[in-house]
């Protein structure tokens, strides 16, 4: 009887330190994701421009929300008593996925329209160029592993503002294209810019097109010749 006794009551305990760590733990995501503000309200005074395409107010914000995330409590108390990790896990995943949709995708498609304007008369650019804008503004549908190649590949060479000015900054934008996969509504597209588009890749020979749009294939071009 003593042993069940002592039993129950170091249950109870672990119960009781479980509880408070994960309160513990709601409380300082609860402080982070209030920290949030400043950075957000930042990045949202300096909205998508095709004028001025830089990104890196966005990637700022993307990486001040990446860090706050709070560990959920680990400890041995904390397997046997009640749990928030699934909770705060999914918030966390939640407020990233809200920050790529409302802040970063923004800036990543006025970047890509600055550089289809700015080469907008140079067909081999406009034709991987107009097909990655499509998908990215829900014309197409999307084909994450292609347009995250050329987003890498293609962009920066032509864009008027450096894509990936930090560390983590491609992280975010491949992370963006990703989610934009599960996408049910999308930036909208400039149709004059895609029109202007059109023209420029039509003057590539239907032949030539579809043999560049092969080439651009991953799993084509890794073929040894």
């Amino acid at each position: 009887a003593a042993a069940c006794a002592a039993a129950a009551l170091l249950a109870g305990a672990m119960f009781t330190w479980s509880y408070y760590d994960n309160s513990n733990a709601i409380a300082a995501q609860a402080g982070q994701f209030e920290a949030l503000q400043a950075p957000l309200t930042a990045a949202a005074a300096s909205p998508a421009s095709v004028e001025q395409p830089a990104i890196d107010s966005a990637l700022y914000a993307m990486a001040e929300v990446a860090n706050a995330r709070t560990a959920p409590p680990s400890s041995a108390q904390d397997l046997l008593g009640p749990s928030a990790s699934a909770e705060l896990l999914r918030a966390q995943a939640d407020t990233y996925d809200h920050a790529l949709r409302n802040v970063l995708e923004p800036h990543m498609v006025a970047l890509l329209e600055a550089t289809m304007w700015r080469q907008i008369r140079d067909p081999d650019f406009m034709l991987g160029a107009l097909k990655t804008y499509r998908m990215m503004t829900g014309l197409s549908q999307m084909d994450a592993d292609y347009v995250q190649s050329w987003w890498v590949n293609d962009l920066p060479e032509f864009a008027p503002a450096a894509p990936f000015p930090t560390a983590d900054a491609e992280e975010h934008q491949l992370a963006a294209i990703r989610r934009m996969t599960v996408d049910d509504s999308y930036i909208s597209a400039d149709q004059a810019l895609v029109a202007e588009a059109l023209k420029t890749v039509c003057t590539i020979s239907l032949p030539a097109r579809a043999y560049r749009q092969l080439l651009a294939d991953p799993a084509v071009a890794g073929l040894k010749e």
